[in-house]
């Protein structure tokens, strides 16, 4: 089989996500044939490490994954555009959405239809995220101690420049 997927990587400040768009084989659910290219991704998502997004032509409804072990692997959650159908060809058939890591959750604004695009019969799909994802503000789990500021500039006022100057080189690596 040849490979059925590409991928590429945003860098956010602070963080890289990984973006995989399969192409799976048409009329097969989860096949052996679909299955090898979620196996196929999976390997790769491992072995990078990144936070993911996996969007594009899945040829087979949300609802076919949802049932499939393969939300659990991958620990995705599904997204869809909000129309009855991605294909121009029918009134009811979503074969076009996107998984993405649980952890990208926050960052997550929507993902809308682009119903004029030059290929088919599908249509395009634009995510919108954060574009500052550590920017985003969540539930507090514990607050940290205030740093100890007065202890600090009691002692840094005792050291020479040159000792400053080896401090705060030593800080920046």
């Amino acid at each position: 089989d040849t490979l059925r997927l590409i991928g590429s990587t945003i860098r956010f400040t602070g963080i890289t996500i990984l973006i995989l768009c399969p192409y799976f084989w048409d009329s097969e659910g989860l096949s052996e044939r679909n299955q090898r290219i979620f196996l196929q991704m999976y390997m790769v998502i491992k072995a990078l490490g990144l936070f993911f997004l996996i969007v594009g032509d899945f040829n087979f409804n949300p609802e076919i994954f949802e049932r499939s072990d393969w939300k659990t692997i991958l620990d995705v959650d599904i997204y869809k555009p909000n129309v009855y159908s991605t294909l121009t060809t029918s009134s009811s058939s979503v074969y076009d959405y996107m998984l993405m890591s649980k952890h990208l959750k926050s960052i997550f604004i929507s993902l809308d239809p682009i119903l004029t695009v030059p290929f088919g019969p599908h249509i395009g799909l634009e995510i919108c995220l954060h574009s500052k994802p550590l920017s985003i503000e969540g539930k507090v789990i514990c607050i940290p101690a205030p740093l100890p500021m007065s202890d600090f500039n009691e002692n840094w006022v005792k050291l020479n420049d040159y000792e400053k100057l080896m401090l705060w080189r030593a800080s920046q690596k």
